[in-house]
């Protein structure tokens, strides 16, 4: 969470909230250091976050994206690479992930040193947002919000401008912070995945789903999943008021809540109030 005061008023039909007041465009970036986490990955969380990141393709959100792209419903061209959109690519973790796995990637990003990054694990990374960089049109299978769609100022119209740059049929894959989860509820503000004023929105599954359906996109999968890290991460959050990146805590708490993710998994099947929403998308 960013120094100032803040507040998330909740919408009473969807559950998703907002936060207030909004920082305007202008302002934002200086809400995100030089050291922030996924711009940087500095100390040990760089290499576990590639690691994490080459796991994280195996879940059912990306073997969705996967197999909608290769069986044709997010592909346009019947055949050869698959191009990708990674809007807000960071430090290039996923999307050097996914071009290690045959992937050509454009990711956007407004960090330029994160660019920098990205560039060198194999990322096409175009400085700016999806407001001022240049896509070609209906020249992408796919498109991927990973934990971005919560930072930008207009979740709708981002989505729409990535439908626009998706080839008909193309498919678009969501994670977010899941607002209805059973530890958001609990802890309140020193809920880890809150950070406002980074996080502008925050989503229900319903408030995905009403956001999708506004930018003309087909949900075709949505489901709430555990969070691997979160206990690590609340209680981070609950002492240090930031998720730590190196030292003996950080890997403690990443190796307890790596031991503890199979039983908070079921959990989360169980009860459908896990940490993350996951989801994938269809241009009509």
């Amino acid at each position: 969470m960013a120094p100032g005061e803040f507040e998330v008023r909740v919408c009473r039909q969807c559950g998703g909230g907002t936060t207030l007041p909004l920082v305007g465009v202008e302002v934002l970036p200086s809400y995100y250091p030089s050291e922030y986490g996924p711009h940087s990955r500095a100390g040990a969380s760089g290499p576990l976050a590639r690691a994490t990141m080459a796991a994280r393709l195996r879940t059912r959100l990306f073997r969705g994206l996967n197999d909608a792209v290769q069986s044709g419903e997010g592909r346009g061209d019947g055949g050869g690479t698959p191009r990708l959109l990674d809007v807000g690519a960071g430090s290039g973790d996923l999307g050097g992930a996914l071009a290690s796995r045959g992937w050509s990637v454009v990711g956007v990003e407004p960090s330029a040193a994160a660019c920098e990054l990205a560039r060198e694990r194999g990322v096409d990374a175009r400085h700016g947002t999806l407001e001022t960089v240049e896509l070609e049109p209906a020249g992408y299978d796919a498109a991927v919000f990973h934990h971005s769609l919560e930072h930008v100022p207009d979740p709708v119209a981002s989505l729409s401008r990535a439908r626009d740059a998706l080839r008909p049929g193309g498919a678009v894959a969501v994670a977010v912070p899941n607002f209805d989860s059973d530890q958001r509820r609990r802890l309140g503000a020193d809920w880890w995945a809150l950070d406002v004023p980074r996080h502008r929105f925050h989503f229900t599954p319903d408030a995905l789903r009403r956001a999708f359906g506004r930018a003309e996109l087909y949900p075709a999968w949505l489901r709430p999943t555990a969070s691997v890290l979160a206990p690590a991460a609340n209680a981070q959050q609950r002492r240090t008021g930031k998720m730590e990146t190196s030292g003996a805590r950080f890997l403690a708490g990443y190796a307890l809540a790596l031991a503890a993710y199979p039983a908070r998994w079921a959990v989360a099947e169980a009860r459908r109030r896990g940490e993350f929403v996951g989801a994938i998308a269809v241009k009509p």
